[in-house]
């Protein structure tokens, strides 16, 4: 399973694969598919920092094909983040060790990865519209600091994935 429920508390949720071969084709090959690592280091939030471009890119041609009421991700109103990929979110680090541990990580080493499906996810009174990625040096970095390959995303298990566009249910 793609997705899942991190444990046995019920999470609504819903998740749509989306065929699209000539859009997953068109952002593999717009831009490198590689970024630097990235930390904040008041949360130790950590994440592949990466182009734009795979956003940008993506945003006016879904805009324009869903005719929905579509957002940019809430990361571009902040611009030292930009477009990402969640390498492992604060309330994952489970000690302070841990924690000063991944502030001394190799900033801005490179990481490679390949889009793998455009997938659509209903959860938390929003939907996501998401690119998921592999990246067997980002779960090597996961598997570094004894955290399973998916991200515990609010009590959600998701793999790596670039966020594209974001719609919010009233």
């Amino acid at each position: 399973m793609l997705i899942q429920a991190a444990n046995e508390n019920t999470i609504e949720y819903s998740v749509e694969l989306i065929e699209d071969p000539g859009l997953l084709n068109t952002l593999s090959n717009l831009c490198p598919r590689e970024g630097s690592f990235c930390i904040n280091l008041e949360s130790a939030y950590c994440y592949l920092k990466i182009d734009d471009r795979f956003v940008l890119e993506f945003f006016s041609h879904m805009k324009e094909k869903l005719k929905e009421e579509i957002e940019l991700p809430t990361y571009f109103s902040n611009p030292t983040i930009g477009a990402h990929i969640s390498i492992i979110y604060p309330e994952e680090i489970k000690t302070e060790d841990m924690q000063d541990m991944l502030k001394n990580e190799s900033q801005a080493s490179l990481h490679t990865f390949d889009v793998s499906q455009f997938i659509k996810i209903s959860v938390f009174n929003k939907t996501y519209y998401v690119l998921s990625v592999l990246s067997p040096s980002l779960e090597t970095v996961r598997k570094k600091y004894e955290l399973p390959t998916l991200l515990n995303f609010k009590g959600l298990l998701v793999p790596f994935h670039i966020t594209l566009a974001i719609k919010r249910h009233l």
